[in-house]
């Protein structure tokens, strides 16, 4: 992954999950907060060029806040 296949920020793809690409050079962790009834935390992969990647369960509409650096 190096940025150039996925659009940055979140991407809802057709299988109920949605993909997770933020550029953040300088933070040691990122991780999607999902908001809802069962709050969900998920890290995401150090990628090249400062780039973070993940793909995680959710829906369009579903509200998630980012984390970077705890």
């Amino acid at each position: 992954m190096n940025g150039d296949d996925v659009p940055l920020g979140a991407s809802p793809r057709n299988d109920g999950r949605c993909s997770f690409l933020v550029w953040a050079p300088r933070a040691g962790r990122v991780e999607v907060d999902l908001q809802s009834a069962a709050p969900r935390r998920f890290p995401l992969e150090r990628c090249d060029r400062g780039y973070h990647y993940r793909e995680v369960p959710a829906l369009p509409g579903d509200l998630y806040t980012l984390s970077l650096d705890g």
